[in-house]
């Protein structure tokens, strides 16, 4: 785990309702990011003479509850941002799946499909593919980027296409 930051700590302390409108002590935030960098330890003879409390037996509840609470928060977050990545892992998935459009094409345009395809260059197998359709039609199956360029085509060549 990445050492916390007495920023991160204070940031933490202001969103609590307790400390939305006090003024937080720095001495306060700098014990709390000692706790939680020390894992709540309670051995105080590690804690720098800087930070100890001036009486010698303090038992620092305060900041060890508020350790606490960042730590949960931090835990909470962390399962929040997860399921946030697992979402756009998901949906880039379904994007890269439904790379491929379908169009229903008569019989009789098939040879200008056939030519229009090999003038943009398109490889067969890779950026599209036939298939049967229902009747006297094929079903067309185009890679999505190029969609627009031979959906312009065949429109000029007055080809009738249905979308699936």
């Amino acid at each position: 785990m990445k050492k916390v930051t007495i920023k991160e700590i204070k940031r933490f302390l202001k969103t609590l309702e307790e400390n939305r409108y006090r003024k937080l002590v720095h001495a306060d935030a700098r014990r709390i990011a000692w706790f939680v960098n020390n894992s709540l330890s309670e051995d105080f003879d590690t804690m720098p003479e800087t930070m100890r409390k001036k009486w010698v037996k303090a038992e620092y509840k305060k900041e060890r509850y508020m350790a606490k609470k960042f730590l949960e928060s931090m835990k909470r977050n962390e399962a929040v941002e997860e399921k946030v990545r697992q979402i756009v892992r998901e949906t880039i998935k379904d994007l890269m799946e439904a790379k491929m459009v379908q169009w229903q094409i008569p019989d009789s345009d098939k040879k200008i499909v056939m030519t229009i395809l090999k003038k943009l260059k398109l490889k067969s197998g890779k950026d599209y593919d036939f298939g049967v359709g229902k009747g006297a039609t094929f079903v067309l199956e185009l890679d999505k980027k190029y969609e627009n360029k031979v959906l312009e085509m065949l429109l000029q060549k007055r080809v009738r296409i249905h979308g699936l």
